[in-house]
């Protein structure tokens, strides 16, 4: 006869074995206004494929807050960044450590 301890062992021993799970690649395919203010504060819409729950976005190298994800857009507020004028990397790296990053989509204004 099995005890909980011996299932919840065993189940602890079985889930350390798997491997992590793959997700296919994340695309970002259009940010949307393609252009805001270096004050930041502009709600982007980032459409693309394969976004996940836990992705993180960076434009221009910090940090926005993400309002929503589905598997196909990402809502997100610009962050502030002084000076950066022009075209920016806007990042998606997703919960399982994969990045992608577009420069030719966004631009601080």
């Amino acid at each position: 006869q099995l005890s909980k301890q011996t299932v919840s062992g065993e189940l602890d021993l079985l889930m350390t074995a798997l491997p992590t799970p793959m997700c296919n690649p994340t695309q970002i395919t259009l940010v949307t206004p393609s252009s805001g203010p270096t004050t930041g504060g502009t709600m982007l819409q980032i459409d693309g494929q394969n976004f996940i729950a836990g992705s993180t976005v960076k434009i221009a190298g910090v940090s926005a807050s993400v309002m929503s994800i589905t598997p196909t857009r990402i809502q997100a507020t610009l962050p502030a960044k002084a000076g950066a004028f022009g075209k920016v990397p806007v990042t998606v790296t997703n919960s399982y450590g994969q990045t992608v990053s577009r420069s030719d989509l966004f631009a601080y204004f």
